[in-house]
């Protein structure tokens, strides 16, 4: 029979026999049993930690979807830190899957079960009466609350830094870093949607990012193209008032380059993009973009500006003055929008 490693100590379920491994969590466990319940198994090994964090986001697109269609999870994420959901009271782990309830999971079916439910717990989070997700903050937890994964990581290192639990707190954001980090690049490898700019490691360090804080708890959508702003994120940006949004084209950071501005396609812009010509009438072949040749442009800074690509390729052509400044790379005044 096949051998499974897990952190648990429980016999496996299926065909085959189970090894304590110290860093390991098999898949049945970490879908059966209370993520609080295998964070104690676990004793703080950060492997470990980081395959159950992993997994609660999980937890919880599962209990959406679900409740989406009017049922609900017996095993609700809401209620990891709830007596009943550790070992001593749990299902989990038996030969039955309990997968939903057409009913709340707070009023359960089963009678010997009734006496022991209780009401969800105030949400949780590692920074407790300092979150300032609502007057008072929240009670202490293990990890950080949605809204406050929502903030930059700088915010999140000054409200750290006026906390006791100091180096505790930011070992927790950089945990959460390194977990954006392997998203980003799965993403990346694998040609998913990206993640919403807030979110993107990439840009954790530009000042739009540090000064940001969506002031919400619902979880960032990802996005089409890199460096764009999720749906929530830029009705939140455009509600406070962000003056960093002139930096953005719309939801998305950055400018597309002249060359593929598709609002550059009026007879005034043939002057620029065919160039400077030599005494016999003839442009640069280096002047005009050639996809073929010069691949995509990369996003701009400012608006009518050239991307670093071309204005590395044109910026010594004889006359490039003429159309564009020759600091910036931005068309000058009677040709851009």
């Amino acid at each position: 029979p096949p051998t499974v490693a897990c952190i648990t100590r429980n016999p496996y379920l299926s065909i085959g026999k189970k090894v304590y491994i110290p860093h390991r969590v098999c898949t049945d466990c970490l879908q059966r049993h209370d993520p609080q319940q295998i964070r104690i198994w676990a004793n703080n090994n950060t492997t470990s930690v980081s395959l159950i964090k992993e997994e609660i986001p999980q937890k919880q697109a599962l209990k959406r979807s679900i409740e989406a269609q009017g049922r609900y999870l017996f095993e609700d994420p809401d209620y990891q830190y709830c007596r009943r959901r550790l070992l001593d009271l749990s299902l989990c782990g038996t030969q039955f899957d309990c997968t939903s309830a057409p009913t709340d999971s707070a009023r359960l079916t089963i009678p010997s079960l009734q006496h022991i439910m209780l009401a969800p717990p105030r949400p949780h989070c590692a920074f407790g009466t300092a979150c300032g997700s609502r007057p008072g903050g929240q009670e202490q937890g293990p990890d950080l609350c949605s809204w406050c994964k929502n903030m930059s990581f700088a915010a999140l290192y000054r409200l750290s830094e006026s906390q006791p639990d100091t180096q505790w707190l930011k070992r927790l954001a950089d945990e959460y870093m390194h977990q954006l980090e392997r998203d980003n690049f799965e993403r990346i490898t694998k040609g998913w949607s990206h993640l919403c700019a807030c979110k993107d490691p990439d840009f954790r360090s530009q000042a739009w990012r540090r000064d940001f804080n969506p002031k919400d708890s619902r979880i960032c959508g990802s996005v089409l193209y890199r460096g764009q702003l999720c749906t929530r994120c830029f009705q939140m940006a455009q509600e406070q008032g962000c003056p960093w949004l002139e930096e953005f084209d719309g939801d998305r950071l950055g400018f597309p380059c002249v060359f593929e501005d598709t609002r550059l396609r009026r007879l005034i812009d043939a002057n620029w993009k065919v160039g400077p010509v030599d005494q016999q009438g003839h442009p640069d072949s280096g002047w005009e973009k050639d996809p073929r040749r010069h691949g995509r442009c990369e996003r701009a800074r400012f608006k009518n500006q050239l991307c670093q690509k071309c204005f590395s390729r044109m910026c010594e052509i004889r006359g490039f003055g003429r159309y564009f400044d020759t600091e910036w790379g931005k068309l000058r005044r009677g040709y851009g929008l």
